[in-house]
């Protein structure tokens, strides 16, 4: 039982009123060397001390609990709780809720009574009342003062808010992209990396190349630092249960990080890498001293931190390994219990900032480096009391998103339990008690959401480039709204960005010169984002999306420019005839557009479309074309062109639309309508034969030619009176048109004919020269061989084209040879014996030869002439027939001009075979070294042939 108190009414009112006044006039005494200090009161008499929260560290709210649970002592027995220290939550809950219903406030009066309440708590709290009274020290004002009269202890250093958000990169730079070679650097090839140094702990002499080895490679490690064992803990610095520490290889490390990261990933974290757990565990061995002074020294303001940082550091900032501990801290500390952690620091004086509050009411800062803590209060407490001086114990409590790294697991002495926070950690002041000579601040802990992982640090250029293109789709969007593009845009920026822009490893940004390529990539993605005509390009492919947007298209025919309005027509062309349909009233206005590119475009679309569709939009074209101005020839061209996409009894329809247009001042025009025409059937040319020949004498060549072509396919119905008097026409292009004509008549009403043909080969022009050799290939083998002796003699003729026109009759006449043309009512292959015999092969041989006499031939490809006639007696006819060929070829080898030469040369490689084609080979080697580009490439081939004879060739090589 505790010891009884005395009531309160036998208490001395002396004692009580005592203590007030002494009370009362200890506060005026205050105020008043506050107001002779500073002009003024304090604004907070005793920083908020009070005796509730003095309370709060009293634990009676504890011992209150268990007087009033004292009628369930029985319960501790119960097999249902046995070895439970505390009554389960829902008992206690049971029992309140049933005294609430069945009770009575003198019921709970009753219960404090027998337990004790007031005995109890005066045994609890009179001594710590005395101990108040006998320290003389209760708020942290009071116990800095007592420090700062007696002279000991120090200051600590935090630093403000500019610090928070500048991050680490402001403090040591940016880390080496070859992560793993920047740490062994850091550790390895520094000024201070083989200078011995101790550690405060567990006084161990060591360095910063030698912990490199320990934790990369311990084994290999004393080979390369020729230790015959690692530096250990002085012995007298292990208490308890601690263990120096003990090499161990990576690799027994692996599992556990495999553990980890599988947590990690199922959080859609960021693995921990093996260079961030090798950072780590280096920061639990001795180099936590050089990382922490290099953070302090780097941005303290007091001489002490900055040469004891040039002393031990060198200079070396550890720049890539404080990136990767940071990151790891970062990663790690998601996997982190929420729990309350204290951090012990002796010797030290918390700073003013510390305990009075700056105009926004705040009491903190950030600490400049690394934070270690431990989830062992008691540790916290002896460590900071170790001293004779001040010591400070931080009481944290983490939270949902302010936690830092469990590293225990990987720790070179697990046995700290150590909680990991990152460099450049807010420590917010909730309020601040007294243990003794230690000071307890509860603290609200504010991890810097700057810090970034390693991968983001090394990243950040990319990272920025990938921004640039987030911002730029908001751009792309709000410049396109409206348009019916907005999302597509968006999707292909995204789309050429991780195609080009973004498409390279986190490391190649790094280098000045690909990052300007990146950048201006990412502009260039914008730009064609942006860009109609690449957007539609971009979309073609993409059937789908292409007729989603086809409405969006359709409004980009009325675009500003030429080329945005062509490629909207080219992508509503990938449509398909249902699709297109509905827009082709869209597409006819297009006919009249000022570019030329942009109606033929149109003509382009019109074609894809359905044939009910271009009937119903036919009217449309007729008064398009009726309607043009005269100097408005290309609209007039494009209407009929779009009317030439009619069927054809639907085009019979438009015929008095079309041929008016003949007549058009506009060459390009009438030489469109006549090919237009071309399309009718011949009951529907028939009506308008009169006024097509009347083109055989325009002035345009292409307009004479289409003219030609269209009255070809009524040939038979024309009289032969027209045509044969425009044959002896005094101009040199009608009589070009009528002898081309005439070759489009049947081969029998040719060969009736064939005399004003022939005489034409005579004529003084070039053109009507080759358009009457032209014509002659229409005779039927057995007339055309007839006008043998007169094709070859124009193999000697001044022009190239008409020599050329030659070459192409006697290919004619080869070409049957192979075929089988019938001769006489009997296929070639039955009557070989009445082949080239029947074709006066004397004559032929006497002409051949009398025309390689007089033709330009080196001496070296002379003397395969006598092989070649013994060719013509061959008694295979495809022999005599190529022997033929190639006897010409000869002749024509040599040729002055380049186009018949070419002409030779390509058809040696396709007519003759690998036997008689080597018969030729010397001749054809002399144009190896022809001037012309393309005849050298055609003598390759031909030699080239010769590598594969066929079977039953062979002999003849």
């Amino acid at each position: 039982m505790p010891t009884p108190v005395r009531l309160a009414s036998d208490v001395s009112a002396a004692e009580i009123a005592a203590a007030a006044d002494l009370a009362r006039a200890k506060h005026e005494a205050d105020v008043a060397a506050q107001i002779a200090k500073d002009g003024q009161p304090p604004a907070s008499a005793g920083e908020g001390w009070s005796v509730a929260n003095w309370l709060k560290d009293q634990q009676v709210t504890q011992l209150i609990g268990q007087l009033l649970m004292r009628p369930l002592e029985d319960l501790e027995t119960s097999a249902a709780f046995a070895g439970a220290s505390t009554y389960p939550g829902s008992v206690e809950l049971h029992f309140f809720r049933a005294l609430g219903s069945k009770g009575s406030r003198a019921a709970l009066v009753r219960l404090l009574e027998t337990g004790h309440l007031l005995d109890t708590l005066a045994d609890a709290l009179w001594p710590k009342i005395q101990l108040l009274a006998q320290r003389g020290a209760a708020t942290a004002t009071e116990l800095h003062n007592k420090f700062m009269d007696e002279g000991v202890g120090f200051d600590l250093e935090y630093l403000g808010l500019k610090s928070f958000f500048a991050g680490l990169e402001a403090v040591v730079g940016a880390p080496s992209p070859q992560v793993l070679e920047g740490m062994r650097r850091d550790h390895c090839e520094n000024d201070d990396s083989t200078i011995p140094f101790e550690t405060p702990n567990y006084k161990m002499v060591t360095t910063s190349k030698i912990e490199w080895w320990f934790v990369v490679d311990p084994e290999r490690g004393l080979k390369e630092m020729r230790l015959e064992s690692w530096p250990a803990e002085r012995p007298d610095t292990l208490h308890g249960s601690a263990q120096g520490r003990r090499e161990i290889p990576t690799s027994e490390f692996e599992a556990e990080r495999a553990n980890r990261n599988a947590q990690l990933r199922s959080l859609d974290a960021q693995p921990l890498e093996f260079e961030e757990f090798l950072g780590a565990r280096l920061y639990t061995g001795p180099c936590f001293v050089k990382y922490n002074t290099t953070l302090r020294g780097l941005q303290s303001s007091i001489a002490w931190f900055k040469q004891t940082y040039a002393k031990l550091c060198r200079g070396n900032k550890y720049t890539t390994t404080l990136h990767v501990i940071n990151s790891a801290v970062i990663k790690l500390s998601k996997l982190t219990m929420a729990t309350y952690v204290y951090r012990g620091v002796s010797g030290g004086r918390l700073p003013k900032h510390f305990r009075i509050a700056n105009e926004y009411g705040v009491r903190g800062g950030i600490d400049p480096a690394f934070m270690s803590t431990t989830l062992d209060r008691a540790v916290a407490l002896t460590y900071a009391a170790s001293s004779n001086g001040p010591g400070v114990v931080f009481s944290m409590r983490q939270g949902m998103v302010d936690r830092g790294a469990d590293i225990g697991w990987l720790s070179q002495y697990p046995h700290e339990m150590e909680i990991l926070f990152a460099p450049l950690t807010g420590l917010e002041i909730h309020s601040i008690s007294v243990d003794g000579s230690v000071l307890v601040p509860e603290i609200r802990l504010s991890v810097n959401l700057n810090a970034s992982t390693i991968e983001q640090v090394i990243g950040r250029r990319r990272k920025l480039l990938k921004d640039m293109g987030d911002n730029m789709a908001i751009e792309v969007s709000a410049g396109l709204s409206g348009s019916g593009f907005e999302g597509t845009s968006v999707r292909m920026l995204a789309y050429h960005l991780a195609k080009d822009a973004l498409a390279q490893p986190v490391m190649w940004y790094n280098d000045e010169e690909n990052f300007q390529l990146g950048v201006a990539r990412v502009i260039d993605a914008k730009r064609a984002a942006l860009d109609h005509q690449k957007r539609l390009r971009w979309l073609a492919p993409q059937p789908v999306e292409l007729a989603d947007h086809a409405d969006a298209i359709v409004k980009l025919l009325r675009h500003d420019l030429s080329n945005v309005r062509c490629a909207a027509l080219e992508a509503l062309e990938k449509l398909t005839e249902a699709q297109l349909s509905p827009h082709g009233a869209s597409v006819v206005p297009l006919l009249r557009d000022e570019e030329e590119a942009v109606r033929m475009a149109a003509v382009q679309t019109l074609r894809a479309m359905d044939s009910s569709t271009l009937a119903s939009l036919a009217p449309t074209m007729q008064l398009t074309l009726e309607q043009a101005p005269p100097w408005k020839s290309e609209v007039r061209r494009a209407a009929v062109m779009a009317l030439g996409l009619l069927e054809q009894g639907k085009l019979s329809q438009y015929t008095h639309a079309i041929v008016p247009r003949l007549d058009d001042p506009n060459a390009a025009v009438r030489t469109v309508c006549l090919e237009v025409l071309g399309k009718l059937s011949q009951g529907g040319l028939l009506p308008h034969v009169s006024s097509m020949m009347l083109k055989l004498e325009d002035e345009d060549e292409a307009v004479r030619l289409a003219a030609v072509a269209t009255l070809g396919q009524v040939a038979a119905s024309i009289g032969k009176g027209p045509i044969i008097a425009r044959a002896t026409h005094p101009r040199m292009g009608v009589r070009e048109a009528a002898v081309l004509l005439l070759g489009k008549l049947e081969p029998k009403d040719l060969a009736d004919r064939i005399g004003v043909v022939v005489d034409r080969i005579a004529d003084v022009e070039v053109r009507v020269r080759a358009a009457a050799l032209q014509t002659l290939q229409s005779l039927e083998p057995l007339e055309l061989v007839k006008h043998v002796e007169t094709a070859v003699r124009c193999l000697q003729d001044p022009s190239a084209r008409v020599r050329i026109g030659a070459v192409d009759v006697m290919d004619k006449l080869l070409s049957w040879g192979r075929s089988s043309v019938a001769i006489g009512g009997h296929p070639l292959e039955t009557t070989r014996e009445a082949t080239l015999e029947t074709m006066r092969e004397a004559t032929l041989e006497t002409t051949l030869e009398a025309t390689l006499e007089t033709t330009h031939m080196l001496p070296s490809i002379k003397r395969y002439v006598p092989q070649l006639v013994h060719c013509l007696r061959d008694e295979d006819a495809i022999v005599r027939q190529r022997a033929i060929s190639a006897l010409l070829i000869v002749a024509c080898i040599e040729d002055r001009d380049d186009g018949v030469r070419r002409a030779a040369s390509l058809w040696a490689t396709g007519k003759l075979g690998p036997g008689l084609l080597g018969l030729h080979a010397a001749a054809i080697a002399t144009r190896l070294d022809d001037p012309i580009l393309s005849v050298r490439l055609s003598a390759v081939g031909a030699l080239a042939h010769l590598a594969k004879p066929p079977d039953g060739d062979s002999t003849l090589l």
